[in-house]
């Protein structure tokens, strides 16, 4: 039926904004390069489950995408504990739960380097923390986390990808027909998605589009490292003495955030080397 083939159509779309996400990464990095690495990860699916269950007209179809995490949802403190644990790297602080809606996921560990922050095998594969030191005795900042392989290092599987981008329109059948939806029949039979009882399609697309913008403006992804001196120069989206945040929120920050289609985010920032040991 197109009707289910929409809502199949609808549930990948609306799962590729991943319900309503609160990332907050914290990284503090002491003046020996030591530091504390903080993560506090939230997912709400309570709209899109609401959308795309009983305020659809009919319970979701058996193939749509998964929105309660199932089997591949959140990974369990014990995984999360052993994605985390290497040499150099003291897990203190690991806590997950679950709902019909989404979860929450908190991990707080300590580094003794930032060669053994770089070296976590759910780290390193999208990020990469360097500091560099000036001939003047300041350092350099650079911070590169690839967003798009960010899921897999957090033991987190990747939303789907919506069929033929982010409209509905693009990636279905001409004609809005979905394979093996004949429309109306030589019996002259009513195509099964205009029949009585089902939502307007019309109204149902500007449901989700209404919906998809909601949770974007809702989303959150925020970075804040505290420096082991004061921040001099950087591209951050705010500063305060030694402390410097980036906000890939996409409302926010709308040319680049977690939404778009470059998740690959580069943050630099100069900062003060008095009394800073690293390197030297």
């Amino acid at each position: 039926m197109r009707f289910r083939a929409l809502i199949a159509l609808a549930s990948a779309c609306l799962l590729s904004v991943a319900g309503c996400i609160d990332y907050e990464e914290n990284i503090k990095i002491n003046p020996d390069g030591s530091g504390t690495f903080t993560l506090d990860f939230e997912m709400d699916m309570s709209e899109v489950q609401k959308l795309l269950g009983e305020g659809m007209g009919e319970p979701m179809p058996e193939d749509a995408p998964d929105t309660d995490g199932g089997e591949d949802g959140m990974p369990s403190e014990e995984e999360l504990t052993k994605q985390f644990s290497a040499e150099g790297i003291t897990v203190r602080e690991v806590s997950v739960s679950e709902n019909d809606t989404g979860g929450k996921m908190h991990i707080v560990f300590d580094f003794v380097s930032i060669e053994a922050l770089n070296g976590i095998e759910g780290f390193s594969k999208e990020r990469k923390i360097k500091l560099t030191k000036r001939e003047d005795g300041s350092f350099d900042f650079f911070y590169v986390f690839d967003a798009a392989e960010g899921g897999a290092g957090l033991g987190l599987d990747s939303p789907p990808a919506p069929p033929g981008g982010m409209g509905l329109g693009e990636g279905m059948p001409e004609d809005d027909q979905a394979p093996g939806d004949e429309g109306d029949g030589e019996d002259g039979e009513p195509d099964p998605g205009t029949e009585e009882g089902f939502p307007d399609l019309g109204d149902l697309s500007k449901k989700i589009e209404a919906l998809m913008k909601k949770l974007q403006e809702k989303m959150k992804f925020r970075i804040t490292v505290e420096l082991p001196g004061k921040v001099m120069e950087s591209d951050a989206f705010e500063t305060k003495d030694a402390t410097a945040t980036w906000d890939f929120s996409p409302k926010n920050n709308p040319d680049h955030n977690i939404m778009g289609e470059d998740k690959k985010f580069e943050m630099k920032a100069q900062f003060d080397g008095t009394g800073v040991t690293i390197g030297g």
